[in-house]
């Protein structure tokens, strides 16, 4: 049993609490039938209310009319019992002939060498069956953090044998009631934080995450002397939900001409500067126009002198102009004067589905 409760201890990054109670419970049940014990007892400090520390039963191995350990507060300066003694001065206690002891005096440790420990009355408080009582204090990592209490309903079973006993199982069973312990405060930072999270978004609506973010495709001369023109459109886009991207070749992803079609059909719109009628941006409007039939906005620099195509001719198609910012103008037919390009833009978005 030892090896293999050692290497479980060992081996095991995290167990749960409910797996290291069946672990202990069965070593307990063991140990309480080769004893004949009443009450075998595995606690666990945990940190209650203004500090102080709880030692609350991990496993009870209990035959009496006790039912079941209550959790108790370690104490010194007031009423207390042997478990609070255990774990204050981290000593291991064992007392025979309980039933006959004189509770208002102090009692002789059995476990201390020499027998010079005393024990103040105030720890002396007992299970009323019992008459024999041990208990060693479970120390990990320097502090003391549990108690393993043996209690028996008779006396004259109990020796140093059994208390070298129990500090040999300790050992491994600590190691299990820490990872436990690490595993349960993670699972209760876990569980607070999403009940933390699950509260804060009980009105929480999504409606403005739906709104639909419109993407175009931008067909445009390559030439430096346009770029202003794209980062000026790509701004006034993202004022309102939209945004758009001139070709962007990605190595290995098959044809050209494959690639620039599929990144068209994904648009919802499409803008072209067609100033000096480059056949790339003219192949592009194309495939928008006819293939796809996108919502298109046309742009041509004022200054381009190049005759239209015939089949361009019946589409709207707006003159602009670059001023210093840089700003893009175009020319308004109806006020006979340029005019900033974002209200036109705002308009050609606000129509697309």
């Amino acid at each position: 049993m030892f090896a293999e409760l050692r290497s479980i201890s060992m081996t095991l990054n995290t167990i749960s609490i409910e797996h290291a109670q069946r672990l202990i419970g069965g070593v307990n049940k063991c140990l309480a039938n080769t004893l004949n014990a009443h009450i075998i007892d595995v606690l666990w400090s945990r940190e209650a209310e203004q500090g102080k520390i709880n030692l609350e039963p991990i496993t009870s191995y209990d035959k009496t009319s006790r039912n079941f350990a209550k959790p108790d507060f370690v104490r010194n300066e007031a009423v207390s019992n042997l478990w609070s003694y255990v774990f204050l001065n981290a000593r291991p206690v064992w007392i025979e002939n309980v039933k006959k002891l004189d509770t208002s005096a102090p009692a002789i440790n059995l476990a201390t060498p020499g027998g010079g420990d005393l024990i103040e009355p105030k720890f002396l408080h007992f299970q009323r069956e019992t008459d024999s009582f041990m208990a060693i204090p479970l120390l990990y990592r320097g502090p003391v953090r549990g108690i393993y209490c043996l209690e028996l309903s008779v006396s004259g079973r109990l020796n140093l044998d059994v208390l070298h006993l129990l500090e040999r199982l300790a050992e491994p069973i600590k190691t299990i009631l820490w990872k436990a312990d690490i595993r349960r405060v993670s699972d209760e930072q876990i569980d607070r934080a999403v009940s933390d999270f699950t509260d804060s978004i009980s009105n929480y609506s999504f409606q403005n995450s739906l709104k639909p973010h419109k993407v175009g495709f931008i067909a445009r001369p390559f030439g430096p002397e346009f770029d202003s023109v794209e980062v000026c459109i790509k701004r006034v886009l993202a004022d309102y939900d939209a945004s758009a991207q001139h070709y962007n070749y990605i190595p290995g992803s098959g044809y050209v001409v494959d690639d620039l079609i599929r990144q068209m059909s994904a648009s919802q719109f499409g803008v072209a500067d067609i100033t000096n009628l480059n056949s790339n941006v003219l192949l592009e409007l194309g495939i928008m126009m006819k293939v796809f039939d996108k919502r298109l906005l046309i742009l041509r620099r004022k200054d381009d002198k190049k005759e239209l195509p015939f089949d361009l001719r019946p589409f709207q198609c707006y003159q602009y102009e670059l001023i210093e910012g840089p700003e893009v103008r175009i020319w308004e037919p109806g006020s006979y004067q340029f005019e900033p390009l974002e209200p036109k833009l705002r308009e050609f978005v606000s129509k697309i589905i």
